[in-house]
């Protein structure tokens, strides 16, 4: 997850906004899609400053072997058109903004950085 530039409040606004959103719609979504049935995070949405383009992190909450980050991300992104009809009906916004997933790796970054700070300090 790279920023160039911090989020205008506006941005983050339509960004919490887009978030919960997304999280309340989640259930409804995948009630029919068995790749999403493992619980999800939505740890962080990255909007464009024209509000047009959006990026939603997840994280799932389990995570292990059972947790297919690759095949999360293609679930949720095949229901893109989904989650934009019901971000187009609640956000209020001119323009709904066009939407895709991604998968929030920070996690396993600290995880990284945690084991090269450990060997460094032995």
């Amino acid at each position: 997850m790279t920023t160039l530039k911090p989020m205008s409040q506006r941005q983050q606004r339509v960004a919490k906004r887009i978030r919960q959103i997304v999280a309340g719609a989640l259930h409804d979504v995948a009630a029919h899609d068995g790749a999403l049935q493992q619980p999800l995070s939505f740890s962080d949405v990255w909007v464009t400053p024209d509000l047009r383009e959006a990026t939603i992190y997840f994280t799932p909450v389990m995570v292990g072997p059972a947790s297919n980050t690759t095949e999360l991300a293609t679930a949720l992104n095949m229901h893109v058109p989904q989650f934009a009809r019901i971000l187009g009906r609640e956000l209020g916004t001119k323009y709904t903004p066009r939407i895709r997933f991604a998968f929030d790796d920070t996690r396993e970054q600290r995880d990284r950085l945690e084991a090269i700070f450990a060997k460094i300090s032995k």
